[in-house]
């Protein structure tokens, strides 16, 4: 009973604190009540064992990252305050190290007909425009950089930071720099990706001759991450409620 009354003052604490927000209370009290259910009037809650073992539960309950983190934020917020109060001599929280388990993210799969459709829509959106236009060269552009992003399974940075030299026609493969600048070579199979990049640099030949980069915009800079997220939201969401988060 010693740790409810505890709560129960901390909480009157914080109602009287004009900085705290009213739905930052509300999550201590949400998180605070688990905390007591927990420790089941045990009066060693203070310790450090105890903590751990209540950490480890809300691991096994499987909750979001996000989630425990800010259950345990609101447990460790009240430490402090029985700390600072002198309720307690030690903050049990002191040299804890967290060990949240990580969920196991499974690969996102796009199913070849929502492949089919987006590309039969940005294709209907090419013939549209005469074939001298920057509009055209735009979209034969997109089309090379979903081909290569579907086809490979490259990261979007990865894409952006493909330099002209790392594109190598002769073997159909290009070479990419990932986290750590670890160097992979990627072997392009496809038929279709491969004639959607000759395509592509054949019409930006002289802006990509005039960059370091193989995709660029019409300002012969290199495409940044976010012109390709916002280019796929654009596509995606043109009457085809396609999942533009299978791409990120």
């Amino acid at each position: 009973m010693v740790l409810k009354f505890l709560v129960i003052k901390y909480l009157e604490n914080c109602e009287e604190q004009n900085n705290l927000d009213k739905k930052t209370v509300k999550a201590y009290k949400i998180d605070l009540k688990q905390f007591v259910s927990f420790m089941d009037g045990a009066d060693d809650f203070y310790k450090k064992d105890e903590i751990v073992r209540y950490i480890q539960h809300l691991n096994n309950l499987n909750y979001k990252v996000k989630t425990i983190k800010r259950k345990i934020a609101s447990v460790k917020a009240f430490f402090s305050y029985l700390n600072y109060e002198e309720i307690i001599e030690i903050n049990p929280f002191h040299k804890i190290k967290l060990k949240i388990k990580e969920p196991l993210i499974l690969p996102k799969i796009i199913a070849l007909s929502e492949i089919e459709k987006l590309f039969e829509h940005i294709y209907l959106e090419k013939s549209k425009y005469n074939k001298n236009s920057y509009k055209y060269k735009e979209i034969v552009r997109d089309i090379a950089v979903l081909e290569v992003l579907i086809g490979t399974g490259i990261r979007i940075s990865e894409l952006c930071n493909m330099k002209k030299e790392n594109m190598t026609y002769t073997n159909n493969e290009i070479k990419i720099y990932g986290k750590g600048a670890k160097e992979r070579i990627i072997p392009i199979y496809n038929k279709d990706t491969i004639s959607s990049l000759k395509t592509y640099g054949k019409l930006f030949y002289k802006e990509i001759c005039n960059s370091d980069y193989f995709f660029v915009n019409k300002r012969k800079n290199r495409l940044s991450s976010q012109s390709v997220r916002n280019m796929i939201k654009k596509y995606c969401n043109t009457n085809l409620k396609l999942k533009v988060n299978i791409f990120f």
